[in-house]
């Protein structure tokens, strides 16, 4: 389906001429989701065996990472599970070709950990 994928660029109706797409998928293509959801879940199991976890809600089993859309959420017991994070993460993206977007990123304590920990390089 996306073997000779073509793009053209118009501007105020010009159009720029055409070049072929050589990665990713086109933007508002109703296969995306599917795509990353089919490409994501190796991530997520990865996390999943790897991170300690938390229980969240009252009948739920524990998980580390909680993902919507193209959203995730890690939940690390402690500082010592960040270098476990970056290993699956690192071996994720040598693997998929994707990176961690650190502008859009943020981290949060819920306990008492030390503030200084870096996590990644993410604010």
């Amino acid at each position: 389906m996306y073997g000779n994928a073509i793009l053209s660029i118009y501007i105020s109706g010009y159009r720029m001429g055409k070049f072929p797409i050589n990665c990713s998928v086109r933007q508002g293509c109703p296969l995306s989701m599917q795509l990353f959801a089919i490409f994501m879940v190796h991530l997520l199991c990865a996390l999943e065996s790897k991170l300690m976890g938390f229980r969240v809600g009252t009948n739920s089993h524990k998980s580390g990472a909680i993902a919507y859309a193209d959203d995730i959420t890690l939940l690390l017991a402690s500082p010592s599970e960040i270098p476990k994070l970056q290993a699956i993460v690192d071996q994720y993206g040598k693997a998929r070709g994707e990176k961690i977007n650190i502008q859009k990123s943020k981290t949060m304590t819920v306990e008492m950990w030390e503030t200084t920990v870096d996590i990644m390089a993410i604010p």
